[in-house]
């Protein structure tokens, strides 16, 4: 599996924007990874379009704002996780897997119960 940029929420609009700067930080690399472009009405940032997902994170990734003169805006990424085209599936989870052990013994307890149930008549 891969972990791409597959949406930003804009948690604070801000104020002020007039031509802001905007870089994904992959933070264990340190390196731009993934590219957007926000979409603003009267200096506020109000949308965010997503160029390039980038690829390979192992935890959100950072985005960094910067314009001369507006401030306060908070972008949030979201992270898609993508199945790569020569990925094993998933084994099943361990929760699941003693659930239905759980119910395929009940199950086998109840017929039993049941056969002895008509026996004893």
């Amino acid at each position: 599996y891969d972990f791409v940029l597959g949406g930003v929420f804009v948690a604070n609009t801000g104020f002020g924007y007039t031509n802001p700067e905007i870089k994904v930080i992959d933070k264990d690399t340190g390196k731009e990874n993934g590219e957007i472009k926000v979409k603003m009405v009267e200096n506020r940032i109000v949308e965010v379009e997503i160029i390039n997902n980038g690829t390979g994170y192992k935890r959100l990734p950072e985005i960094k704002l910067k314009d001369s003169l507006g401030y306060g805006a908070k972008l949030m990424p979201i992270i898609n996780v993508v199945p790569k085209p020569q990925a094993k599936p998933l084994p099943i989870p361990v929760e699941a897997s003693a659930h239905r052990l759980h119910k395929i013994h009940v199950n086998v307890f109840s017929r039993v119960a049941s056969f002895g149930h008509r026996c004893h008549r």
